[in-house]
């Protein structure tokens, strides 16, 4: 009886240091939209646009405290925390675009070239700087390129940051929070390359297949993870995309890559809504 109590307590203990992690201003902030997170994301990254269309509140009040949010708060929040602010203004911001415009209505020329339920239909969705965050008027393109890649230059964002379709990595059910975000990028490549999304392989072809994210943005990788000496011969960019998934690819994949010396490939990119 006592070991059994004194085991319950230590569970305790370490679920409650598990929660101490997180920053009580993240916490705080990060609240309504957990919420929304919690209650229309699934596990496997879709997102159920028409409940959350109908029930809107806590990601509009979300979108609200962002814009209402003092930059001079951000400075202090550290470097990931910073990273993981705007990962979740991104993600969040996308969301309120595809249910400001549920059900999407395709556009003549672009449903010729992308599915008809897609972001895509949405005109000038990533370049339209109306957003306002921190003190800031911002577009999705400034959040995602000259914010997070260039003011950070932390490649992992590209298993984060979701632009509402099949082929992005999934939508984590939780925000993302400073302390967290190394085990949460880590969870996210793992279930991006598992999915099929971020990475395939055909041995008896001499392929591997990786998500075209990475013939877009691979030259973000390069100084964190290029150099790997059993990648030798590869280009640099594609060196460095595949020193970067090595850590989730099992054992007899890895030894393909490093003695097959596989082609890359990219995988076709499905901009279909990640919708249920």
């Amino acid at each position: 009886m006592h070991r059994s109590i004194s085991a319950v307590c230590a569970l305790i203990i370490l679920l409650l240091s598990h929660v101490s992690i997180v920053r009580a201003d993240e916490a705080t902030l990060y609240k309504p939209y957990a919420s929304v997170l919690t209650n229309f994301v699934l596990t496997d990254g879709r997102v159920d646009y028409a409940s959350l269309k109908q029930k809107r509140s806590e990601l509009d009040s979300f979108l609200k405290s962002l814009a209402s949010f003092s930059p001079k708060e951000l400075e202090t929040f550290n470097r990931n925390a910073q990273i993981a602010f705007w990962i979740n203004a991104y993600n969040a911001i996308t969301l309120g675009e595809i249910i400001n415009h549920y059900p999407i209505k395709p556009n003549l020329v672009t449903s010729l070239l992308y599915p008809k339920k897609s972001i895509r239909q949405i005109d000038n969705v990533w370049d339209a700087d109306d957003h306002s965050v921190a003190g800031r008027k911002l577009s999705l393109n400034d959040i995602e390129h000259r914010i997070l890649r260039q003011e950070f230059k932390k490649p992992e964002i590209h298993v984060a940051l979701v632009c509402a379709a099949r082929s992005c990595p999934p939508l984590r059910n939780e925000p993302y929070y400073g302390d967290l975000l190394e085990e949460q990028f880590r969870a996210q490549a793992k279930e991006f390359v598992e999915s099929g999304r971020g990475f395939s392989a055909e041995p008896e072809r001499g392929v591997v297949y990786v998500s075209k994210i990475f013939e877009w943005f691979g030259d973000d990788f390069v100084t964190d993870y290029a150099g790997n000496p059993k990648l030798k011969g590869y280009s640099t960019k594609n060196a460095a995309t595949l020193a970067f998934l090595l850590e989730y690819l099992d054992e007899d994949t890895q030894q393909f890559i490093f003695e097959k010396k596989p082609n890359v490939e990219y995988l076709d990119y499905d901009w279909t809504l990640n919708d249920l």
